[in-house]
């Protein structure tokens, strides 16, 4: 097939939804698909694995990231001037809010196929108001995009929803019969993210290492892991924060109110080459967001041999079975911090739980997601 990827956002060192249109544009390349990417970027973020015959990407203009929901009106008009949708045999907006696919007037016989990573409704509910910026995010931008995804979901021949969590939002809120929602979880690189690399330098050799990954940002509820740090009853235990985000100061401000500052460290950006050794040197992993469509670095901790403490939100009830492979915990401290304590206090456990986390993700490949994307592609032209 000749398949059209609109996607704003294509960088393997992004975010999920970033890595997500990487990945899946050179699986089906690999496929056998003529992949043709248009999004907003410069080439210099480009590896040299992007080249493939059978992939060409094209960056419409630069990234305009302060003004994030403008950005996606602005990528739309771009898209609509540039692309001939008419000369694909199906158009795949990767990110909904409509990933352009919203407002681009495509010939009625092409199929349009979105994947919805989290319907921007939830982000209006789960958006709290704990710095300044998050006033613009709930006020504007999210509900700017609550109004896209109404309109994607309408132009839309097949969604993609990648968790069942979003599956049910997507058959609650928006017009689509069920019939034409497909759940795929995403995949994970099991080559790149295993047990075996060199120690990273962080993670301290005589502690229990809890990490967390992700954006400092409201709905990743990172105080949490912060309280259950303060309410574990061992005093060996050190929690480390990677990532970047406008509520740093406030959870630095809350570890030092709670007596934590000393066992918790915020490690900044990391650099993607040093994710995988952070990942495997960590003893476990958590997942605590408010809200998540899916949660690509729950995945990515799991193809490391690290277990999962989460809540269950995002993809992690669709792949984590509670007690083999992870921990499932409520939103509360308490019973965070009994979960490190078990993990922590019984080395046997942990051990089965790593080779069992390890199991579960490496049979999520990413190849599986694009044989499963291809199918959802053939259904729409028939």
């Amino acid at each position: 097939m000749r398949v059209c990827l609109i996607s704003k956002q294509f960088d393997p060192t992004g975010g999920g939804s970033e890595r997500y249109a990487y990945v899946l544009a050179l699986a089906l390349a690999d496929r056998g698909h003529d992949v043709d990417v248009f999004a907003l970027g410069d080439r210099s973020s480009l590896p040299e694995s992007t080249r493939h015959e059978r992939l060409s990407v094209t960056f419409l203009s630069d990234r305009r990231r302060p003004l994030v929901t403008f950005e996606t009106l602005y990528h739309s008009l771009l898209a609509r001037k540039t692309v001939d949708f008419g000369s694909y045999d199906v158009i795949h907006g990767t990110l909904m809010p409509a990933s352009t696919i919203a407002l681009t007037v495509a010939p009625p016989e092409t199929p349009i196929v979105v994947t919805c990573h989290s319907i921007s409704l939830r982000e209006v509910q789960t958006h709290k108001l704990e710095v300044p910026t998050d006033v613009l995010r709930k006020f504007v931008f999210h509900p700017t995009n609550v109004l896209m995804d109404a309109v994607a979901s309408v132009r839309t021949s097949k969604t993609i929803a990648i968790s069942s969590v979003v599956q049910r939002d997507l058959d609650r809120y928006y017009p689509p019969d069920s019939s034409d929602t497909v759940r795929i979880p995403h995949g994970v690189d099991s080559d790149r993210f295993r047990p075996d690399h060199p120690p990273h330098p962080a993670p301290s050799h005589d502690r229990f290492t809890l990490l967390h990954v992700g954006r400092l940002v409201s709905r990743k509820h990172v105080e949490l892991g912060i309280e259950a740090l303060a309410a574990t009853e061992r005093d060996d235990v050190e929690l480390l924060i990677a990532g970047t985000g406008h509520h740093r100061d406030r959870l630095e401000r809350r570890a030092r109110e709670l007596g934590v500052d000393a066992d918790t460290e915020f490690l900044g950006f990391v650099p993607e080459d040093r994710l995988p050794s952070l990942y495997a040197t960590s003893d476990a992993f958590l997942f605590l967001p408010r809200f998540e469509g899916f949660g690509l670095t729950f995945l990515e901790a799991m193809a490391s041999g690290t277990p999962v403490i989460g809540t269950e939100t995002g993809g992690l009830p669709d792949l984590v079975t509670d007690g083999e492979d992870g921990l499932f915990v409520d939103d509360d401290p308490v019973d965070v911090g009994r979960a490190v304590d078990r993990l922590a206090g019984t080395p046997s456990l942990l051990d089965e739980m790593a080779g069992n986390a390890r199991e579960t993700a490496a049979s999520r490949t990413w190849d599986t997601v694009a044989a499963e994307t291809e199918r959802v592609y053939e259904a729409a032209l028939e």
